[in-house]
């Protein structure tokens, strides 16, 4: 876990979600391309379509 992931300044919502059984931690996009989704990694809401 790195620090950038617990103190962001992008105003990505940290929220929770399921990953088989577990519980684990996601982010929802507020701003990019996937604004609205709920996306695993930060970096995937700014990230290219392919």
């Amino acid at each position: 876990m790195l620090v950038r992931e617990i103190f962001n300044h992008l105003d990505e919502k940290q929220i929770w979600g399921r990953r088989g059984q577990a519980v684990v931690r996601k982010f929802r996009c507020t701003t990019g391309r996937r604004q609205g989704r709920i996306v695993a990694k930060i970096a995937q809401c700014f990230a290219a379509p392919n």
